[in-house]
């Protein structure tokens, strides 16, 4: 489908001027792109929001007549003036669609400051809305899935989207398998954000060979070919080994593309059946830091948890990006509490969680947040052989708190604690039991003397000072008198 509509500009001191500029709409398999001759702002562009104070309500949208609101990413392509509105998870599906695209000073306009005359009447700030079908189709649809891996200034995250078996890479799927035996496609993607190696990692049957060659930088082609048919219903055709280089750019995103698809039967002998090519969305951030401080911590489990039940649509680091795709750990098609588990437990300890893959060396341009000083209690008394409570304590103020990371040491000449994940000696007290909604995870480490403690809340903290846990220690039988600082 192809559409137009308008830019207003304003020209000092004279009246307001139309100028054409002749973009175009155009609806494709994983959502819809609009190009347009002059960049907008997309400073001031989203399309979900978080935590903030200001309330910014989604500048485009796409709604089905049946399958409602569309939950997607924006992606712009600057080279081309175009964006890209991708659809979440898999193709649009038959139906009929609306897109708005939203004019006003924190939505579409130029950098100028130009409001999109959407409506096409002469005067800025009408809303662009256009409709478009798509119609059923039995065709076979080849996908790449969406995902979030990033780099540091030194190294990149594994890029391992699968956790059967252990098996790398990133899967291509085919939605029916029946009959096929062949299929041919181009990857294209952006060299700057993610790398695919010229070599891939096969899961076809024995009787399949797969021929690749990296055409240029960006461009990767795939032939598969066999003597027998795949088997029916959806199947993972290959998985393409990949890398995020080194400085990708914390945060981007870019579409990952299939193109030059042909899927060839055998019922159809040599000519191609329909197909589809399904982009996936890549977003160069570690999977699950929701604030963007390239760390996994207490506040992205927080945050992971308010979008989960429904207090945000996403998050402000990433409002282009749905909070699906920056922060489903578990990889089953949405958020849930393993999600914010998962992302806890892996802020404690690299070793735990080995479905996320560890940070890489190195750094990023870092955020700043809320601080508040945590202390235990001066003097706890205790006895040879006896168990102790440690009050741990926020002592200035917890106001606007999602999360909590802390670790401290202790002698391990003379107190002992339950060694692991979740050991049972870590408790919530004090105002944060009061204050529902508080999860905690704690990691001990007996033999080298460390506890790490990472606790997370879906909405901010409306408490001050007070305390937050109780931390259990054993005092051992031949510690002798004195004091054991912690």
């Amino acid at each position: 489908m192809v559409d137009e509509f308008l830019w207003s500009r304003y020209r000092i001191k004279s009246p307001l001027v139309s100028r054409r500029q002749q973009p175009t709409i155009v609806s494709t398999a994983s959502g819809v792109q609009f190009s347009l001759g002059e960049a907008p702002d997309l400073s001031v562009l989203n399309l979900h929001d978080g935590v903030d104070a200001a309330l910014d309500p989604s500048d485009a949208t796409l709604t089905g007549t049946n399958t409602r609101l569309v939950r997607g990413s924006l992606a712009w392509d600057s080279a081309a003036k175009t964006m890209a509105l991708v659809k979440t998870g898999g193709p649009l599906e038959a139906d009929t669609y609306t897109l708005t695209l939203f004019s006003r000073v924190d939505g579409w306009k130029t950098a100028a400051g130009a409001l999109l005359d959407g409506d096409n009447n002469g005067i800025p700030g009408g809303d662009f809305v256009r409709m478009f079908t798509v119609a059923p189709t039995t065709a076979r649809v080849v996908s790449i899935p969406d995902f979030s891996r990033g780099a540091t200034s030194t190294a990149g995250q594994s890029v391992n989207l699968s956790y059967d078996n252990g098996n790398p890479g990133v899967p291509v799927t085919i939605s029916d398998g029946s009959g096929v035996m062949a299929v041919d496609f181009d990857v294209v993607y952006n060299p700057a954000l993610i790398d695919f190696a010229s070599t891939f990692f096969g899961v076809l049957p024995a009787s399949w060979t797969t021929t690749v060659n990296l055409v240029s930088s960006g461009r990767m082609r795939l032939s598969l070919t066999g003597t027998t048919t795949l088997g029916s219903g959806p199947q993972t055709i290959t998985r393409l080994l990949a890398s995020i280089p080194a400085n990708a750019p914390y945060g981007a995103s870019d579409l990952v593309r299939i193109e030059g698809l042909k899927v060839i039967t055998q019922a159809g002998g040599a000519t191609p059946v329909a197909s589809i090519g399904d982009a996936g969305l890549h977003k160069a951030i570690f999977v699950g830091d929701t604030n963007a401080d390239g760390l996994y911590t207490a506040q992205d489990a927080g945050w992971t948890a308010g979008v989960r039940v429904g207090s945000y649509t996403g998050f402000d680091a990433h409002s282009w990006t749905d909070p699906a795709i920056v922060a489903d750990v578990n990889q089953n098609a949405g958020l849930d509490g393993l999600d914010s588990s998962w992302i806890s437990r892996k802020g404690l300890s690299p070793t735990l969680q080995p479905e996320i893959p560890n940070l890489p060396a190195g750094s990023i341009t870092t955020v700043a947040g809320v601080d508040p000083t945590i202390a235990a209690d001066l003097k706890v008394l205790a006895r040879p052989g006896q168990t102790v409570q440690v009050p741990l304590r926020i002592t200035d103020s917890a106001l606007g708190l999602f999360g909590v990371d802390t670790f401290f040491g202790f002698d391990t000449n003379l107190l002992d604690v339950a060694n692991g994940l979740n050991a049972g000696n870590v408790l919530l007290a004090g105002m944060f039991a009061a204050e529902t909604g508080w999860s905690i995870d704690s990691f001990n480490d007996d033999a080298t003397g460390t506890v790490r403690i990472s606790a997370y809340r879906a909405s901010p903290s409306v408490s001050t000072q007070g305390q937050i846990a109780n931390v259990a220690f054993t005092v051992k039988a031949n510690a002798p008198s004195g004091e054991v600082p912690i």
